[in-house]
């Protein structure tokens, strides 16, 4: 509607202006001065028809998805658009809201990803880290701005400034919390020989050193989120020892040496799982030494 409005105005104007030459007395324009203003003023017009009817065309995402519509924290997804524009010297520039991006923090974690000129897809990979505990949870989307650039200079192109397409993808991200499988838990001992340096010990029978391994998994199986795995020896009430874990997986392995017999139960081992959001979780085993 605006340049619709500005160009009638523009022939309006440029039609009174023709109006106004040709009642102009002959006395006071000489041989083919009136043709000549006359041709100036269709040429202006003509001009001015050209630039107005030109303005920057929107980019119109075809498609925009993601590899998964839901995602632990440690994962990796892919998020594939496709769009189109007519105007085939624009470069665009996608900026990417991968938590939904509703609400100012939320904004500010984002993506900004340079598409060449002539190219009409893009692919970007993202690695989810922490959950972030900021509303609305849990994040409903991701939030994709794609926009353009008048390149190169053209004076007839982005006349009424910066076009734009915004989509969104439904995505959810969620807390991993992480669980001990219990099925997955397995005991190993190894029996080393010692020797016991009083009668007492040897009594004790602590002429045997025992190492135990404990070894098992976490759900859920897909997060990789960064977690620390502590074992109780001795039970709950017991020093924690560091458990490892086993590089890209959810699996972790705890290990300990005892000196002496367990009691006829075993030796009570209490193991925890915390995150970095603060979510602990706790898994009991007997250990049996003899």
């Amino acid at each position: 509607m605006g340049d619709t409005t500005v160009y009638a105005n523009s022939r309006a104007a440029i039609r009174r202006a023709v109006d106004r030459a040709l009642r102009l007395p002959t006395r006071l324009v000489g041989p083919g001065t009136r043709s000549m203003a006359i041709g100036a003023l269709l040429l202006t017009a003509a001009s001015t028809a050209s630039v107005v009817a030109t303005t920057n065309t929107p980019p119109v995402f075809t498609s925009l998805t993601v590899s998964t519509p839901q995602a632990y924290e440690g994962q990796t997804v892919t998020l594939t658009g496709a769009f189109t524009d007519p105007d085939a010297g624009n470069r665009h520039t996608a900026i990417i809201y991968w938590y939904g991006g509703e609400g100012e923090e939320l904004q500010q974690r984002k993506e900004k990803i340079q598409i060449p000129a002539g190219q009409r897809t893009f692919q970007v990979n993202y690695t989810y880290g922490d959950y972030v505990p900021i509303p609305p949870i849990p994040y409903p989307n991701i939030k994709v701005l794609l926009f353009d650039h008048e390149f190169p200079t053209n004076p007839n192109d982005n006349t009424t400034g910066m076009a734009h397409d915004t989509e969104f993808v439904p995505f959810q991200l969620l807390d991993a919390q992480a669980q001990f499988i219990p099925t997955s838990i397995k005991i190993t001992r190894d029996h080393r020989s010692g020797t016991p340096s009083t009668q007492s010990a040897r009594s004790a029978r602590a002429d045997t050193d025992t190492r135990v391994i404990v070894e098992g998994e976490l759900s859920p199986r897909e997060a990789l989120e960064s977690v620390q795995v502590t074992a109780s020896w001795t039970g709950a009430a017991s020093s924690e020892t560091s458990c490892s874990m086993k590089e890209g997986t959810r699996s972790f392995a705890c290990e300990h040496t005892y000196t002496s017999p367990s009691p006829q139960k075993g030796y009570p081992v209490t193991l925890r799982v915390q995150d970095d959001e603060g979510n602990q979780a706790t898994h009991q085993v007997s250990v049996r030494v003899q």
